[in-house]
C-alpha cells in the first residue's frame, strides 16, 4: 500500500504535531543540540610536508616503457599509482613525494625486468 503526503493545510485539517503548552500559556521552545563535529587530526611532525620534489628524470624511463610496452601514461598511472592523471602531471611539473616516487619507480622496475 502506498501512502502519499498530504497538504493537510488545504484540506483543512489541524496539523499532526502540535507544540504543547505549559501552564502559563507560552508555547514550549525546542533547542536543537549543536552537531557535534568530528576532531580532525593535524599532521604530525613526521608528515612528508617538505619531502616533494619534481620527477624529471622519471620521464625518460617513462616515455621508454611507454614505446616499449605499448602502454599510455593513464595506463602507467593507474597501475603504479592508482592515479590516471599522475604521469600527465609529472610531465606538467607536478611535485611528488618520496613515498610516491618509491611505489613509482618500483613498477618501472618491475615492467623492465630489475626487480
Amino acid at each position: 500500500m502506498l501512502i502519499y503526503r498530504t497538504n493537510l493545510a488545504a484540506r483543512g485539517e489541524p496539523k499532526p504535531y502540535s507544540p504543547s503548552i505549559d501552564m502559563d500559556d507560552l508555547p514550549t521552545v525546542y533547542i536543537r543540540p549543536l552537531r557535534v563535529s568530528a576532531k580532525r587530526k593535524r599532521r604530525g611532525t613526521t608528515s612528508p610536508v617538505g619531502l616533494t620534489r619534481a620527477a624529471p628524470d622519471l620521464l625518460a624511463r617513462i616515455d621508454r616503457l611507454v614505446l616499449s610496452h605499448a602502454l599510455s601514461d593513464t595506463a602507467i598511472g593507474c597501475a603504479a599509482l592508482n592515479d590516471p592523471n599522475a604521469v600527465l602531471a609529472i610531465r606538467d611539473g607536478r611535485c611528488i613525494r618520496d613515498a610516491t616516487r618509491a611505489r613509482l619507480v618500483q613498477y618501472l622496475d618491475k615492467l623492465e625486468g630489475r626487480g
